[in-house]
């Protein structure tokens, strides 16, 4: 044991957001052939950095507290090892780390590290930087890593440094064969997943990456949105109960909006409001992104609040549609397909990709104003949306030759 390599190595790792300017500190531990790198949580500056001495530069206060604060984490380091050592006990880097950090070894289980996750979103919620939506996701992840740890090891829960290469790919096909969850939505989760375990390897709970070799990339299904023809054969049906007349207009309603279920339940009579047109316009924050919402209503969407203002109360809080569970509106949605006619599978979202294609592009609406209708912080997501046919493409270049024909003359 007197004659192991060891050795503590201080690093900065920056990241991109920043652009390569400052990062964590990063501290790395090798014992023998053992290596563990963790971070301090300290953040600081590339330019400030000195690597030989593997501390910040310069005199400046925040540099030499960072280095006595520094210098003490050595020291500490140090003795934990030392002190193992006299006992005749490991001196792995994790074990130094545990020590260090005050964690019980190995008794940090996968589900608590996920659980920690949520406590921390719920409380970014209620401060109002995210909404429920995401903690929700993770709430959804770690219902199947229970019931899939309870039903492959008989375990509640297995320590987080047990998470490995294997366990992954067993989830995986868990989710794709057992639970009947599709290649899209079981790659999302393993996504997720992988945000916990990054955080992992940082904090020393997790050693080596279990996503190495994994191929997180997926192939975005293409949704062929509702020709006109399929848009008027749904509105002109006539509903002998209410709820499928109700679930019609607020599918309708989308469709010429391009609102999401989310975004429509949330809407509010204080969201309808004149714009610099003097038309009437939604102005709302999309619930999934905090994106704000701005774009004019169109006549069939403006005919259908009307028809519910009788149900919404006046106050400004008031919401506009008495719209059920998401759930229950794309089983309802099912019944209104099979009703009209339409072989395509309905579901609401399809109502926001029939807006931005069929409603929209097709009508010459330019793609950057689609995009800012639905509220997308970047052109690349709103293209998933826009689905261009032959019939535009040979509008468009018809368009293009009676340009060309008067340019050429």
């Amino acid at each position: 044991m007197d004659r192991e390599r060891f050795s503590v190595y201080f690093f900065v790792k920056t990241d991109k957001r920043s652009g390569g300017e400052h990062g964590f500190i990063y501290c790395r531990i090798r014992s023998g052939e053992q290596v563990l790198e963790f971070s301090t949580k300290q953040r600081w500056y590339s330019d400030r950095w000195n690597s030989r001495r593997m501390r910040p530069s310069g005199m400046r206060d925040d540099a030499k507290a960072l280095n006595v604060w520094l210098d003490n984490l050595f020291a500490s380091i140090i003795t934990i090892r030392n002190h193992r050592r006299l006992k005749n006990i490991s001196v792995s880097p994790k074990d130094i780390i545990d020590e260090l950090l005050g964690r019980p070894p190995d008794k940090v289980g996968f589900t608590d590290l996920i659980s920690s996750h949520i406590i921390n979103l719920q409380k970014l919620v209620k401060a109002g930087d995210i909404t429920n939506s995401t903690p929700k996701k993770y709430l959804y992840i770690l219902t199947h890593l229970r019931a899939f740890m309870a039903s492959r090891f008989h375990l509640a829960d297995i320590p987080s440094y047990k998470i490995d290469h294997d366990f992954i790919i067993s989830f995986y096909e868990y989710l794709r064969h057992d639970k009947r969850i599709g290649e899209v939505t079981a790659k999302k989760y393993l996504s997720n997943i992988r945000t916990i375990i990054l955080k992992a390897l940082q904090s020393g709970y997790v050693h080596e990456d279990p996503f190495k070799g994994f191929k997180l990339a997926y192939k975005e299904k293409q949704r062929i949105p509702l020709s006109i023809k399929e848009l008027l054969a749904i509105m002109s049906k006539i509903f002998f109960t209410k709820r499928l007349s109700q679930i019609r207009d607020f599918f309708v309603f989308s469709c010429f909006t391009g609102l999401c279920y989310g975004d429509l339940k949330a809407l509010i009579t204080k969201n309808i409001v004149y714009g610099c047109d003097g038309r009437l316009w939604i102005e709302a924050t999309r619930q999934k992104t905090g994106n704000l919402i701005r774009l004019p209503i169109l006549f069939p969407a403006l005919n259908i609040i009307k028809r519910y203002s009788r149900w919404s109360k006046t106050d400004s809080l008031s919401r506009i549609f008495p719209i059920p569970s998401n759930q229950k509106v794309n089983e309802y949605l099912k019944e209104i397909g099979n009703l009209c006619g339409i072989t395509k599978l309905l579901t609401f979202h399809l109502a926001r990709h029939t807006f931005a294609t069929t409603i929209a592009v097709s009508n010459g609406v330019p793609i950057e104003t689609v995009r800012l209708m639905l509220s997308h912080s970047s052109l690349r997501y709103t293209l998933r949306y826009v689905n261009i046919d032959d019939v535009k493409i040979s509008s468009d270049i018809t368009i293009l030759e009676g340009k060309l024909v008067h340019l050429l003359k």
